[in-house]
């Protein structure tokens, strides 16, 4: 366990009078342990922190953890947690709001001497900027997907269904590296490219097709994601016109990716441009999400944003428009902010004209 993010977590607790908080989202305790498995608790108080799982990780949790202590339960993780928040004669715990239902809530209130408070993103806020280590995993979880993607045009021909193509791509990365898929990946083509979370269908590739291809895959648990759009032959004029404009608006905001400014205001640099070519209505979504051990966690760059960009945050950049009944265009790359502007992680390539395979 970090001691940086511990100290920067109880500063936090402190400045909510809390002498305890436990932590049951599992990426979270990812974070803040290194522990992968599907059944761990943390306690952290002002002076230590114990980790809590069952019989299963007993060998898993001991090789894992770091800077907890280990606990098995054979009781239940929150009961015991309980117990050992009793033991510490804690007087005001937290919780993670988000991530604990009524039914564990209840027993958990019915166990604790403690009072108990809720909190929410006090980890998230944490995962926000990533460190050297955390951005060695995302570059190389992006190298994978930009291995991935160069095969994609051997892969895209007329007959093969999409979740071919999905199964071999995933194939492609797990060959070479990659733990598993970080997401089901899209592979929409002809009308169903219209579709922004089309995943793969049984839907056979046709001449003319547009297809977008959003794919990713995890590496050491970091995420990457990353889009394309090509047309299974000679693409029509308007196919071409609207992938130019797309790419356009894309590298505009990339442009403009910086410490200091709003995720407001990055979406609007695409939306702008996209709303001025009349193609406003057709981009519904957000210009784009933070990666790292989730594949969407903050910052969100959207026009209902309240985030500012920061120094170390990962972010994507993915306009994208879609017409019900003819097809959609999506282009996206990752790039990380930095003191001077930003950097760009994705390095496939999105030529002028839209790519025909």
């Amino acid at each position: 366990m970090s001691e940086t993010r511990l100290d920067k977590l109880r500063t936090e607790m402190e400045s909510r009078r809390l002498d305890g908080l436990l932590l049951s989202d599992l990426t979270n305790v990812r974070y803040l342990t290194g522990f992968t498995g599907t059944a761990g608790l943390v306690l952290l108080t002002r002076k230590d922190a114990h980790f809590f799982t069952d019989f299963r990780y007993e060998t898993q949790a001991a090789k894992q953890v770091r800077g907890a202590r280990v606990h098995l339960s054979r009781n239940g993780l929150g009961p015991t947690a309980a117990v050992a928040a009793n033991r510490r004669r804690l007087k005001r715990v937290g919780y993670e709001a988000d991530y604990v239902s009524v039914h564990s809530h209840r027993e958990l209130k019915s166990r604790l001497r403690a009072s108990l408070h809720a909190t929410r993103g006090l980890v998230e806020e944490l995962r926000l900027c990533k460190d050297e280590g955390e951005l060695a995993a995302i570059e190389q979880a992006v190298a994978l997907a930009d291995d991935a993607c160069a095969s994609a045009a051997s892969l895209m021909r007329p007959g093969l269904t999409e979740i071919e193509v999905s199964l071999e791509l995933e194939r492609h990365m797990r060959l070479n590296g990659a733990q598993k898929a970080s997401f089901d990946f899209v592979i929409a083509s002809g009308k169903r490219s219209a579709l922004p979370h089309g995943v793969a269908s049984p839907k056979k590739l046709e001449p003319g097709d547009l297809v977008v291809m959003d794919l990713g895959c995890l590496y050491e648990g970091y995420c990457s994601d990353l889009t394309r759009t090509f047309c299974l032959g000679e693409p029509t004029p308007r196919q071409q016109r609207v992938y130019a404009t797309v790419r356009d608006a894309q590298l505009l905001a990339l442009e403009g990716l910086r410490e200091g400014l709003t995720c407001k205001r990055a979406d609007s640099l695409a939306r702008t441009y996209l709303e001025g070519r009349r193609l406003g209505k057709r981009f519904g979504h957000g210009l784009g999400h933070g990666v790292g051990l989730a594949i969407h966690e903050g910052p969100r760059l959207s026009a209902k944003s309240r985030e500012t960009l920061r120094a170390g945050m990962v972010v994507t950049v993915e306009p994208g428009v879609y017409f019900p009944g003819w097809g959609g265009v999506r282009i996206e790359d990752m790039a990380v902010i930095t003191a001077t502007g930003s950097r760009i992680l994705t390095q496939s390539a999105k030529p002028a004209s839209l790519p025909s395979v």
